[in-house]
């Protein structure tokens, strides 16, 4: 996060141009974070990161982003069929 400069002083580089200073001011002070704020916000990116992987996983498979039951689902038709094969006789190999 960059710091506004309220008021910048003038001074001049090597080429005698004048430019703004970018050194802020040590009479205006940032607000610190506490140790507990730190660890809130870290723990709230982890859990946000964790999200966005799992979806990154996801889409990468197939990008199936429906619920755990549709693949069960799945799962268990794919088994029938593989009965339903041997039941007949069929060798699908």
């Amino acid at each position: 996060m960059m710091r506004i400069i309220e008021n910048p002083k003038c001074i001049r580089n090597f080429t005698s141009q004048p430019t703004i200073s970018s050194i802020p001011s040590a009479s205006r002070h940032q607000p610190a974070m506490t140790l507990l704020q730190v660890r809130e916000l870290l723990a709230k990116n982890r859990e946000e990161y964790d999200e966005l992987i799992e979806l990154e996983k996801k889409l990468i498979s197939g990008g199936n982003c429906g619920n755990e039951s549709e693949d069960e689902t799945e799962g268990e038709e794919q088994e029938q069929d593989d009965g339903e094969d041997e039941e007949d006789g069929d060798d699908p190999r």
